[in-house]
């Protein structure tokens, strides 16, 4: 092919002088995904005092043998131009280097502004993601999602939220989750939060709960989930009878 036998420019000296050198070389590489690392080699033969190599990339090169990195997908032609004493060479390979994007799977994160406010909340998510993607979804934490890149999302009730990002594409996915990244207040600037421990065991089964509720709380309410309660701001309560119990706090 013309790419492989490339194409001679001479500029010869006088009549009975020194004849021009002539061009070629030789590449460790003519293809590969990025970053991609390609030796170049001259072949050059005849009397050479110079070389100038371009890569392509609006990159160029003095050396015999350069070592040159390709850091962005496309294709490149090649030339060297070899001087001496008895004129020039140049030696085109056109669009002999190919450099593809690496076949890796997607790498994600994202941020959100602001992550904590009085509902209605609107927060802007921004993602970051490496390599190529095809798509992405998000999971708000309330049941709302988006397949936007950048998207904003309206959070209507109180409450806590994990936040959840996948980035697709042919290679694999990628999932960043973020746990309680989002914290949505109530009119008076409260969200109510607990744990509790020993959260198994046999009955009678005594379990703190710890209020961790944020902001200015008048009052407490606990439900235990087995008919009792209590107002205290922390309290303790023994499970008598064996069972699965939803527990809630109103703050």
């Amino acid at each position: 092919t013309i790419a492989d036998i490339g194409l001679h420019y001479y500029h010869q000296g006088e009549p009975g002088s020194i004849p021009a050198p002539t061009a070629d070389f030789s590449v460790s590489s003519t293809s590969g995904s990025y970053p991609l690392y390609v030796e170049f080699t001259s072949a050059s033969s005849g009397a050479v005092t110079g070389y100038l190599w371009n890569f392509g990339d609006g990159i160029t090169s003095g050396s015999v043998r350069p070592v040159h990195l390709y850091s962005d997908a496309g294709t490149y032609s090649v030339s060297l131009t070899v001087s001496g004493p008895g004129g020039d060479d140049t030696m085109i390979r056109s669009d002999h280097i190919t450099v593809t994007v690496p076949s890796l799977p997607p790498v994600a994160s994202f941020s959100g502004e602001p992550t904590a406010g009085i509902f209605p909340l609107t927060v802007a998510f921004s993602s970051t993601i490496l390599n190529t993607i095809d798509s992405v979804s998000w999971s708000f934490g309330d049941g709302a999602t988006s397949s936007d890149l950048n998207p904003s999302h309206t959070y209507e009730a109180i409450g806590t939220y994990t936040v959840t990002l996948t980035a697709y594409n042919q290679y694999g996915t990628d999932v960043a989750t973020i746990g309680s990244y989002v914290n949505v207040l109530g009119p008076e600037g409260v969200i109510a939060d607990f744990v509790g421990a020993p959260r198994l065991g046999v009955a009678p089964l005594e379990v703190s709960f710890a209020n961790e509720s944020v902001g200015t709380i008048d009052s407490v309410f606990w439900s235990f989930g087995d008919g009792g309660g209590s107002n205290l701001f922390s309290p303790f309560y023994t499970y008598d009878s064996p069972g699965l119990y939803d527990v809630s706090v109103i703050a």
